[in-house]
C-alpha cells in the first residue's frame, strides 16, 4: 500500500472529493452483490495511492498467487495493447500476472 494512503486533501473542492467516494463506495458493494456463484468469493475495497503500487501492496497483504488485471490503458499509442498500470504490474510483480484484454 502507498505510503501517502492515509493522507488526504483538504483545499477547494474536498466535499466534492468526499463526495465521490462515498459514491463510489456505494458502487462497489453494489458490484459485489452481482456475484450470484457460491464458488466464486468477491470483496471490494476502495483504495487510494499510484494505482500499480496500490495493486501490488494489496497482493501483498492478502497473499496472492495470482494477480488478474485488464489491459485498458488511456494513455496514448505506446499503451494500446497493455495499460502503464498494468504494465508497472507485470513488471514489478514477484507472482504471475494474468492479463485480460477487453474487445470492444
Amino acid at each position: 500500500m502507498s505510503r501517502h494512503a492515509h493522507v488526504r486533501y483538504v483545499g477547494p473542492g474536498a466535499e466534492l472529493l468526499l463526495e465521490l467516494r462515498k459514491q463510489l463506495e456505494v458502487r462497489l458493494e453494489e458490484w459485489r452483490g452481482t456475484s450470484r456463484s457460491p464458488a466464486c468469493r468477491v470483496r471490494s475495497e476502495l483504495l487510494e495511492g499510484t494505482p500499480y503500487r496500490v495493486v501490488l501492496g494489496l497482493g501483498e497483504r492478502v497473499g496472492r498467487r495470482l494477480i488478474v488485471i485488464g489491459t485498458h490503458g488511456h494513455t496514448g499509442f505506446a499503451h494500446a495493447l497493455l495499460g502503464s498500470v498494468t504494465e508497472r504490474v507485470v513488471a514489478c510483480s514477484t507472482c504471475p500476472v494474468l492479463t485480460i484484454a477487453r474487445r470492444n
